[in-house]
């Protein structure tokens, strides 16, 4: 015997609906909930401590065999007396690999106005080579420094001339000098070492490089200004979010130590076993803000859109207090990292790549704060679902979605309108035309939306902001968490809302919960910390003239990202947020329909009684 067939109900289950209606109440535990795991990442409860997993890299630890101060002390005095001439240091440096006979080499370039905003200058990059003794030259390591830093210089020299006597190296050492230390400098000599095309805006005198070394397994950056220090800062940022693996920090900071100084990881220095949950929130702080704005600092960040590992050491001059190292420490450290490169026997791939620094000894993997971004989001999911069930309960046949897809589709279209004008005048005072649509759409356009379009959009533009947002995390987290903290409480508020809200309801939530009014706390923080307003007003566009440009010349994703999806998900919200609802529409063919189907039965029953 068969079974009969069982009727599916269009109602969701009840125990569903239970909790779509307390939404509010667990999205509030939920955000609890995040402030305390937020706290147990920062104090270090559900942390990591840092330690090498590449025990190859351990032989730079051991003892160093550097000790020729006097030819330090040398290179520094005679670069100290056209310290300020950038023609001379570069012709100094070129002859001192000459006397060491030394592989050096120059990459001249131009700079075209249309890279430079004022005029045309020339640029001249420097680069030694020493090669390999044990090992056909397959891979190599690179040391990176300024030409506008005479220490940095001095150290990087002194060490070359002790490494071209050396036996032991099983790659080749790449110095590069970096003219005037920029970043296009810098990415000008990777991209011709990687045999990419010419970039717009730069003339290069000589097409190809004169001399190449193997794929660059690990470098360092040294920027040191002065002679004595206390602490050196590892810079291990880079483009788009990337970081080096983990074990090249742990190794940086370690042979820190163990020169005397005291490492500092994000503007906050901490010994070995000094932490506190202060010093650990300042460090989780600012390194996400850091890694979210702060993309080309140092001009190694550029060595992570070419897949190389980097770190960069910044020692800058003590002014006061105890003396814990000098240069030839310096020299000591970049002796270590180079000898423990060279030993390893396979590409950096046990440590971890995706990480968060608290303290230089501690850290919080992937795998730990993940769950973070899903107690952010999670107060986002049940509004969005409960607008799909309260669409679904709107019976209207005649009433179509197509005018959401078509506001949706518009606003997505403007963004990137304004993606395509931005990049094109992006010498021109951004702000002004940033707010140009929003001034637009919000004055003139406001549109009007029916009950069956107005849950649709809400559901459409919520999940597709959840969708980007979770997609992001996977590659660049900390940007993630700052958007997180300037899209959702407008999208959660925009769900809040009802369609009877009045209009000066709304426009207060729009003035204090817009993603601009957000982002005001960290722009002060980030550039207007002791410094007058007109002053955070010209460094604020300067920086969104430096996020174009990143983007157009280094591949950067930040403008990308701000001016696509997040630009275009915030029009839509807003126009959400101040829609007009109106049903009359929908009244007026529900009557219709329903005067159609009288008329018909009507017309039935007549041709019943004349049959």
């Amino acid at each position: 015997m068969l079974r009969t067939r069982s009727i599916r109900s269009s109602q969701p289950p009840a125990f569903l609906m239970n909790i779509i209606k307390h939404s509010a109440l667990i999205g509030f535990l939920f955000f609890v909930l995040a402030i305390i795991y937020t706290f147990l990442l920062i104090s270090g409860e559900i942390g990591e401590y840092t330690k090498i997993q590449e025990n190859a890299l351990l032989a730079g630890l051991v003892d160093e065999r550097w000790h020729d101060i006097n030819k330090l002390s040398q290179l520094l005095e005679d670069l100290g007396e056209i310290k300020n001439n950038q023609i001379e240091i570069r012709n100094f440096i070129f002859d001192e690999f000459v006397k060491m006979r030394v592989e050096v080499y120059r990459q001249k370039f131009k700079l075209l106005p249309s890279f430079k905003l004022n005029n045309t200058s020339n640029g001249e990059n420097i680069y030694g080579i020493i090669r390999a003794f044990r090992a056909s030259p397959v891979e190599a390591i690179l040391l990176a420094v300024p030409t506008t830093s005479i220490e940095s210089i001095a150290v990087a020299l002194a060490f070359a001339d002790y490494a071209k006597d050396q036996l032991y190296w099983s790659r080749d050492l790449v110095f590069l000098f970096v003219d005037g230390g920029t970043t296009q400098s810098a990415d000008i000599w990777l991209s011709a070492y990687h045999g990419q095309q010419q970039k717009e805006g730069i003339e290069l005198i000589d097409d190809e490089l004169e001399a190449h070394g193997g794929t660059f397994i690990g470098a360092f950056g040294l920027d040191i200004n002065g002679s004595v220090f206390e602490n050196v800062e590892v810079l291990h940022g880079m483009i788009n979010g990337k970081l080096p693996n983990m074990d090249l920090f742990d190794l940086a900071v370690l042979l820190t130590e163990k020169a005397g100084a005291i490492p500092t990881v994000h503007k906050i220095t901490r010994a070995r076993n000094h932490f506190n949950f202060r010093g650990a929130a300042n460090t989780f702080l600012n390194g996400i803000i850091s890694l979210s704005f702060n993309e080309l600092e140092p001009f190694t960040a550029i060595y992570g859109r070419y897949g190389i590992n980097a770190v960069t050491l910044r020692a800058n001059k003590k002014h006061s207090g105890p003396i814990s190292i000098d240069l030839s420490d310096i020299v000591k450290i970049i002796e270590g990292g180079m000898r423990s490169l060279n030993n390893l026997l396979e590409k950096f791939h046990h440590s971890y790549l995706l990480y968060l620094i608290i303290h230089p000894h501690r850290f919080v993997p992937a795998a730990l704060y993940m769950p973070l971004f899903g107690l952010i989001v999670a107060p986002m999911f049940l509004p969005t679902l409960r607008e799909w069930f309260l669409l679904n309960q709107i019976t209207t046949k005649t009433t179509s979605i197509f005018p959401s897809i078509k506001f949706i589709c518009f606003s997505h279209l403007l963004s990137f309108l304004f993606y395509i004008l931005q990049i094109n005048l992006f010498k021109e005072n951004i702000l002004i035309n940033l707010f140009i649509p929003l001034i637009i759409l919000f004055l003139i356009f406001r549109i009007k939306l029916n009950s069956k379009n107005f849950h649709f959009s809400r559901f459409v533009i919520n999940l597709e902001l959840l969708l980007f947002l979770g997609a992001l995390s996977l590659v660049h987290f900390p940007l993630t968490l700052i958007l997180c903290f300037v899209l959702l409480p407008i999208a959660i508020v925009g769900l809040s809302i009802s369609k009877s809200t009045s209009f000066l309801c709304r426009l207060f939530f729009f003035i204090f919960l817009n993603p601009i009014s957000l982002s005001l706390p960290i722009i002060y923080y980030r550039l207007c910390t002791s410094i007058t307003i007109n002053k955070c007003w010209n460094n604020l566009t300067l920086n969104l003239i430096e996020i174009i440009k990143s983007h157009l010349f280094y591949g950067s994703w930040l403008f990308a990202l701000l001016i696509g999806p997040v630009f275009a998900i915030c029009l839509c919200q807003i126009q959400i947020l101040f829609s007009i609802v109106d049903d009359s529409k929908i009244k007026k063919e529900e009557d219709e329909e329903e005067e159609n189907i009288e008329n018909k039965e009507l017309k039935s029953d007549k041709e019943k009684k004349n049959e």
